[in-house]
């Protein structure tokens, strides 16, 4: 067991996280499975070994003696699974984490929207957007997150920071990537245990989940958009620049369970689970794709003003 100076040096990361994983019960009242359930948040923010140090630090006030055995039980019962395909990742209990693409339901999607591209575009309204590509992406992110949120957007996944949208004006148009959730802080604790611009920690609740495709076609991506647009609203649709179409779908307010049927669902139709992860960086709506290959607009094929309606 690490003594009182390893304990105190990780109060900063310990008070940080609190809203996380709350305090530790005391000794009789659930310690063990309270290492558990805290152990599965604060999963994919650290290392294995950083939240075995930070169960540590946290249990010790249970007053009990908390073995590191009983931790690092805690912790290897929590994983998902070891790293691997994204549709190969299991869940506690042995079920993959995501389920595979049901081909048959994705004929079945595309067979039944007629003429998708088109009905994305007739669909779309440009009111009170401007047309010059260098404000056109403030303009229209001002509209998906009013209020003068903090917004994480860069150039590239490196160069990620956040700002207020105001104070990100015109510089917005020459990111490439964007959270699709305001944020809480500038910075947070990433799973490394370090300060970071763009982490779980610091990414507030969910307002849009993304979702996007790797294999099918323009055509029956916007197929199944439109199919998935009958569960929640699909706010606008962007193309990544390469072959990719991204439904940005507004489900603030959704709880958790709700929208991870949701995501299933998208995911048996052939999307991403990655776009999953609340702080994961997607295509900036209106933005500039870089990739060492010519920089490229990333066009929006669809908005919708009234998607919080």
């Amino acid at each position: 067991m690490k003594d009182a100076s390893f304990i105190h040096k990780n109060q900063s990361l310990l008070c940080r996280l609190r809203p996380i994983i709350g305090h530790v019960p005391k000794a009789g009242e659930g310690v063990h499975r309270w290492l558990y359930i805290s152990a599965l948040k604060l999963r994919g923010q650290f290392r294995p070994e950083k939240i075995v140090e930070i169960l540590r630090s946290a249990a010790a006030p249970c007053g009990r003696r908390v073995p590191d055995s009983e931790i690092q039980t805690a912790v290897k019962n929590s994983a998902q699974g070891a790293a691997g395909s994204k549709l190969s990742v299991q869940r506690a209990g042995g079920r993959k984490a995501w389920p595979d693409v049901d081909h048959a339901a994705v004929r079945r999607v595309v067979s039944s929207v007629e003429n998708p591209l088109e009905r994305l575009a007739s669909a779309t309204s440009w009111i009170g957007l401007p047309h010059s590509q260098t404000d056109f992406a403030s303009a229209i992110t001002g509209l998906l997150f009013p209020g003068n949120p903090l917004i994480c957007a860069g150039e590239t996944v490196r160069a990620m920071r956040c700002k207020s949208l105001s104070e990100w004006g015109s510089e917005l148009s020459a990111t490439q990537l964007i959270v699709p959730s305001p944020m809480t802080a500038r910075t947070g604790v990433n799973k490394e245990g370090r300060d970071s611009n763009r982490c779980l920690a610091n990414t507030g609740a969910r307002r849009f989940l993304v979702v996007e495709f790797d294999s099918l076609s323009m055509e029956e991506q916007a197929a199944v958009h439109i199919h998935l647009a009958a569960r929640y609203p699909l706010a606008v649709v962007v193309h990544s620049g390469g072959k990719s179409l991204h439904g940005w779908f507004f489900v603030a307010g959704r709880a958790e369970d709700e929208l991870r049927g949701f995501m299933d669902c998208a995911v048996t139709l052939g999307a991403d689970p990655h776009t999953w992860t609340r702080c994961q960086a997607v295509r900036t709506p209106g933005g500039l794709r870089r990739d060492g290959g010519p920089v490229r607009v990333q066009q929006v094929f669809f908005f919708n003003p009234n998607f919080g309606v």
